[in-house]
């Protein structure tokens, strides 16, 4: 009977996941117990998209108290995507460097990108529908070849006049409650446009925007959309480029231990420490650690996004250390109280809580110091980013070319002698050696150029050629 009614249920996943999506293989099974149906399919949809068809046809009985499972008569339904490497490198392509290559986190990262490659889909789809027309043929004569071809000519002429009439309004958005950023178009932006905003990992919301999570990348792209440069017939007028809301970070005087706790720390304890001084050590530490990268950038979008972190994460760190001074002040050292009455059980417990708030503040000591790496490499990207957009400038113009010799040397580097093939000009030699090009001057002491990422020759030769012309308009001036 069991048996039975799984195969039914599998039949009927089977017809409404065929109807849901029409163009998509499923492969619908039940187990050989009859206790459980698995759905399998390639790539997408979703996971949770399948999962809010299928999980209706679950019947699993628990206990009302315990919430286990009651055995017998459950039939459970697992849904599983399977992926081609295809699929799965393109993924991994739009996954964040940290989830890329850290383990723990890999499976969630991808899980993200596939639900938002699914959105984007549907997105698109939507987009699609709403710009077909629905003509009603019922009481019109027939249109000949000839004049259906005149009218799509027509309307082709209409649709470029009405486009070339509509400047392109853009307007950005910083949803700071949900880390996120909206961009608006009015009219509705090219094809190309939309092209773009889907590969910068932005999606389509039905309440009118394109929206995704507040980073670098996000922010720059947005920006970059409002620039005169993305719509050479907008007007100065007509451009209303995003401006970052002002941060305020001197607010040091706000994290402090109270009289009162620091006075029952000293009496929960056999020795005396100056909690309201480690306080205030301890946040004008975390405060100038990151003062330093907003000092040493220029990129307001990062300026703003480590200020906002840096705000976020003193309030996360404040709280915990106060609850774990608390702890600490509400459950004094029997070295304090004595060993009579003592509740051993109960003071362990207290103990190992007391263990485990140090280690969430040392958790997000260690959160902060990946925080801030994060936030130089993103510095630094923008540095390399800058010096190949300059040499790139510099190779493009009207100057006189830049000439090189190759021949092979003799180099001693770090002590050891080889001989290299080099590409010479000026007082620069360019060789390969432990895996990429590396720039040398006279003194055979190495140029660095910044790109660290390169490994092709003419990148580098692109490198000494922005050399040495600015070294010929630098003895002109």
């Amino acid at each position: 009977m069991t048996k039975t009614m799984t195969a039914t249920t599998a039949a009927a996943i089977k017809k409404e996941l065929k109807t849901t999506f029409p163009n998509v293989k499923f492969s619908v099974r039940k187990s050989a117990g009859g206790g459980s149906i698995n759905v399998k399919w390639e790539n997408l949809p979703s996971v949770n998209a399948v999962n809010a068809i299928v999980k209706k046809y679950e019947n699993v009985s628990y206990d009302h108290h315990s919430g286990e499972v009651l055995s017998g008569g459950n039939t459970f339904v697992f849904a599983t995507a399977e992926y081609t490497p295809e699929f799965k490198k393109e993924v991994e392509s739009r996954m964040n460097e940290f989830a890329l290559n850290n383990h723990t986190h890999y499976y969630r990262g991808f899980i993200e990108v596939v639900n938002q490659m699914w959105e984007e889909k549907n997105a698109a789809t939507a987009v699609e529908v709403d710009t077909v027309e629905e003509i009603q043929t019922e009481g019109f004569e027939p249109v000949t070849a000839t004049e259906e071809a005149q009218q799509k000519v027509e309307l082709s002429e209409n649709n470029e006049a009405i486009t070339q009439n509509c400047e392109l309004q853009v307007s950005v958005t910083l949803n700071n409650e949900l880390n996120g950023i909206e961009v608006r178009f009015d009219p509705k932006p090219e094809p190309e446009v939309i092209a773009q905003l889907k590969s910068n990992g932005f999606r389509w919301s039905k309440r009118g925007f394109w929206y995704a999570k507040q980073s670098d990348k996000t922010i720059a792209f947005a920006n970059s959309l409002v620039s005169t440069d993305s719509h050479p017939e907008a007007t100065q007028e007509d451009v209303t480029p995003y401006t970052y809301p002002e941060i305020i970070i001197d607010d040091l005087e706000l994290y402090t231990v109270s009289d009162d706790l620091q006075s029952r720390l000293n009496s929960a304890s056999m020795f005396e420490v100056n909690y309201q001084k480690e306080c205030i050590s301890t946040f004008q530490s975390i405060q100038s650690e990151a003062v330093k990268i907003i000092e040493s950038t220029s990129v307001e979008s990062i300026q703003y996004q480590v200020k906002k972190y840096l705000q976020s994460f003193k309030k996360r760190y404040y709280e915990q250390y106060l609850k774990t001074l608390r702890h600490k002040a509400n459950n004094p050292s029997w070295m304090v109280t004595g060993r009579g009455g003592l509740n051993v059980n109960k003071y362990n417990k207290m103990q190992d809580r007391y263990g485990n708030m140090i280690s969430k503040l040392s958790e997000l000591s260690e959160e902060f110091e990946r925080k801030l790496n994060q936030f130089n490499n993103a510095i630094r990207k923008q540095e390399q980013e800058a010096i190949k957009r300059t040499v790139s400038d510099s190779v493009s113009s009207d100057s006189a070319p830049v000439h090189f010799t190759s021949e092979t040397k003799v180099m001693t580097l770090l002590g050891l002698t080889k001989r290299l093939r080099t590409y010479n000009a000026g007082y620069y030699t360019i060789t390969k050696i432990w895996g990429r090009f590396r720039i040398f001057d006279n003194n055979g002491e190495e140029i660095d150029a910044n790109l660290k990422g390169t490994s092709t020759l003419e990148d580098a030769k692109n490198y000494v050629t922005y050399l040495i012309r600015s070294q010929a308009v630098n003895q002109a001036v």
